[in-house]
C-alpha cells in the first residue's frame, strides 16, 4: 500500500516539477550558441517558450472563451439568439444600472431622477422584449435612440457653458452679438487662434 503511494507521489511531483519548467523556462543567453540551428534544438529540447504576462494570457484565454461560446450559440440557436442574448445581457444590466441610479438620485431628491427614471423605462421594455421577441423592431428603436442620446450627450459635454442656439451659430455672428467666450471657443476649435485671443 505505502509503495503504490509512493509512485503516485512520485508521479505527482514529476508532473509538477514539468510544469514548474514550462511555466519558468530557463533564460538563455544567445552568445552560448553558434548558429539559429542550435538556439532552435534548445528551444525545442528544454521546450523556452518566451514566457507571457499572465494578464495577456488571461485576457487571450477569455477572448478565446467569449469567441467559443458565440460560436457554440450561433450552431445550436442561430444568430438570432445570439443576438437577442447579447442585447437581452446588455439591456438588463444597464436598467439594473440605471435602477440603482434613479434610486440614488430619488434619495438625494434630486431634479436629474427624472433623467433617470426616462432611461430606465425603455432600457427595462428593451430588456423584456429580447425575452419576448414579439417586437424586435422596438428594440432596434431603443438602441438608435440610446444612441442618439450618447451622441447629444457628448456633444453636450464638449462645451457644457454654451446655449444651444450658441452652439449652432457662427463664430463671426457670436462675435457681432457680444458673445466674445462663447466666440472665442468656436475660432479655437477652427484652429484660428489669433481671432481667438482677440
Amino acid at each position: 500500500m505505502l509503495l503504490k503511494a509512493g509512485i503516485v507521489f512520485n508521479k505527482h511531483c514529476a508532473i509538477l516539477k514539468r510544469a514548474n519548467s514550462l511555466c519558468n523556462p530557463p533564460k538563455i543567453n544567445l552568445k552560448d550558441f553558434q548558429d539559429k540551428d542550435s538556439i532552435e534544438e534548445f528551444l525545442f529540447l528544454n521546450h523556452a517558450v518566451p514566457s507571457m504576462d499572465k494578464f495577456t494570457a488571461l485576457a487571450i484565454a477569455f477572448v478565446a472563451a467569449i469567441i467559443a461560446i458565440a460560436a457554440a450559440i450561433v450552431y445550436y440557436f442561430g444568430f438570432v439568439f445570439l443576438l437577442r442574448l447579447a442585447l437581452g445581457i446588455c439591456y438588463a444590466l444597464f436598467a439594473i444600472l440605471l435602477a440603482v441610479v434613479f434610486g440614488i438620485l430619488v434619495y438625494a431628491k434630486s431634479r436629474y431622477a427624472l433623467l433617470a427614471l426616462i432611461g430606465l423605462i425603455p432600457a427595462a421594455y428593451a430588456a423584456w422584449q429580447c425575452y419576448e421577441w414579439s417586437q424586435p423592431l422596438h428594440v432596434g428603436y431603443i438602441t438608435a435612440g440610446y444612441i442618439l442620446a450618447a451622441v447629444l450627450g457628448l456633444w453636450w459635454l464638449a462645451e457644457p457653458d454654451m446655449s444651444i442656439t450658441e452652439r449652432l451659430r457662427s463664430a463671426a455672428s457670436l462675435e457681432k452679438a457680444g458673445k466674445f467666450r462663447s466666440a472665442a471657443r468656436k475660432y479655437e476649435k477652427k484652429g484660428n487662434y489669433g481671432k481667438a485671443a482677440e
